[in-house]
């Protein structure tokens, strides 16, 4: 139930759909269709998570990397619009602490 349509495209999993050049599409046992939208993109579906270096994962966590991990020049907002704090931690600890509601931050408090 997968197809890999555009050139270069790749379709793995349950009714994965590479519908574009470039794509990389990987699907878990979800009976419903997962599809590219455009060209290059790299999506994975895994309902109980992805981990990176790592096979401790669960479900209250959609990504797990087991080391450090870097990300340039982005925004990092899980849900910008969410109306639960933003929390930074370490090693189980709060380090930085963002209000949900006043905007207030805490370090190491």
């Amino acid at each position: 139930n997968n197809t890999a349509a555009g050139h270069f495209s790749f379709a793995a999993g349950n009714q994965a759909k590479a519908n574009h050049s470039g794509s990389f599409v990987w699907a878990d046992s979800s009976n419903a269709p997962f599809a590219s939208r455009t060209r290059n993109q790299f999506l994975i579906r895994a309902s109980l998570g992805v981990g990176i270096g790592t096979d401790s994962i669960d479900r209250n966590h959609k990504l797990r990397v087991a080391g450090n991990a870097k990300v340039d020049d982005t925004l990092f907002a899980p849900n910008i619009s969410s109306t639960s704090p933003l929390r930074l931690q370490t090693v189980g600890t709060t380090r930085i602490f963002v209000s949900d509601a006043s905007g207030n931050v805490g370090i190491g408090t």
